[in-house]
């Protein structure tokens, strides 16, 4: 992991400078032979996990039980009442640009981003210089899991069960023990595990992946995991672009929510935006009249007929910071997941930054894409521009 540069130095016009002789004498490696054109039609698989039990487990907490979990793992919880919108979903994906890594709708340009996703997770411990990697030196997950729970190993060898012929965490087995009331540390971490497993990395239904708990047991330490939910949600976009019937495995919630933000016009806080109580998944929940019963042929046309106009380019919430938007030797920026790797190019959406928008280098950034190489780390030093 490479130090985290936030130079308030490198004004915009500056980076434009830089992209534009990057681009001049790399040229954009996409634009040869990539054709941009969407298919007429895809079809994805929205079959998610249930989580009906794991709200029954929090509705059975105190104030002070919410409130515990809440400032060690933010507002993650939300996500289990997020509607899932399978329609939008659907649409959504046919306007998925692989080769960027971003949403292309019409000439629009938009795409989730670090900054974007982070203030839906809301997690204050995050340290966002702490990126995700793997290391060579890592203990088994029984071991992580009976740390966790505080049991014996003969019980957490009781919930370790196959899917698909490999070793996964058992969901039935672990859920009695977070139900466990009064909810101390050790509920509050195995309902934050439920949440991680299901819900945010949701690989097989009904089960947690092991390589959940490598990222579960950074989290401690700070570790930020919004990269990783990140970088899960664009390679499983793509998969479903090029797969018919592909499932999604990226978090719908914290997608439906992303394009919510961008298009919920009548906007109304209960609280000011810079308080430091402030959620927007809490405010979002909060709204009525829920667009979640169009169908896909509505939003098809809804997104097709967009424009500039319709767009809340920067959300309220968003605070003006600086932007990742390179890193090392690559001129965008990595994202390690936890079964591979992804790219976006952030200055593609300067607007939603609420800066000026200019064309970035993408040299490389369709062959690193394309090779979604498993087991890979990145050492790199990351770079920022300025969104003032």
């Amino acid at each position: 992991m490479g130090d985290i540069v936030r130079s308030n130095d490198e004004k915009n016009s500056d980076v434009q400078v830089w992209s534009d002789g990057k681009q001049k004498h790399e040229g954009d490696s996409i634009s040869t032979g990539f054709r941009s054109e969407m298919e007429n039609k895809t079809f994805m698989n929205t079959e998610f996990n249930d989580v009906s039990e794991l709200k029954q487990v929090w509705n059975s907490w105190d104030f002070e039980a919410r409130t515990a979990f809440r400032d060690e793992y933010g507002d993650i919880v939300y996500m289990l009442y997020v509607p899932v919108d399978q329609a939008l979903l659907q649409a959504l994906v046919g306007f998925w640009n692989s080769a960027y890594s971003c949403f292309t709708i019409g000439d629009l340009d938009l795409t989730p981003t670090i900054k974007e996703y982070q203030d839906h997770v809301n997690c204050k411990k995050i340290k966002e210089n702490r990126v995700y990697s793997k290391t060579g030196k890592n203990k088994p997950f029984r071991v992580k899991l009976q740390k966790l729970s505080d049991t014996l190993m003969l019980w957490v060898d009781r919930q370790v069960g196959t899917w698909n012929n490999k070793e996964y965490l058992k969901v039935d087995g672990i859920l009695p023990l977070a139900s466990v009331y009064p909810a101390g540390r050790v509920q509050r971490n195995l309902f934050a595990l439920l949440i991680y497993g299901l819900v945010l990395f949701p690989k097989a239904l009904g089960f947690i992946h092991p390589a959940v708990f490598d990222l579960f047991d950074r989290l401690a330490k700070g570790g930020n995991p919004v990269p990783v939910i990140l970088s899960e949600t664009f390679h499983s976009l793509r998969f479903c672009r090029k797969h018919v019937g592909g499932r999604f495995l990226g978090c719908p919630q914290l997608l439906t929510m992303w394009f919510y933000s961008h298009f919920w016009m009548d906007v109304s806080f209960s609280r000011p935006v810079y308080d430091c109580k402030f959620s927007a998944l809490e405010e979002f929940l909060r709204k009525e009249n829920w667009p979640t019963k169009r169908t896909e042929e509505v939003w098809l046309d809804v997104l097709q007929n967009l424009s500039a106009s319709d767009i809340v380019w920067r959300v309220p919430w968003s605070s003006a910071r600086n932007i990742l938007y390179r890193c090392g030797m690559y001129s965008w920026v990595p994202l390690l997941g936890l079964w591979g790797h992804m790219a976006y190019a952030p200055l593609l959406v300067l607007r939603q930054y609420g800066s000026k928008q200019f064309v970035p280098a993408t040299d490389g950034l369709r062959e690193f894409n394309i090779d979604y190489q498993r087991e890979k780390g990145y050492k790199g030093k990351v770079y920022a521009a300025s969104s003032a």
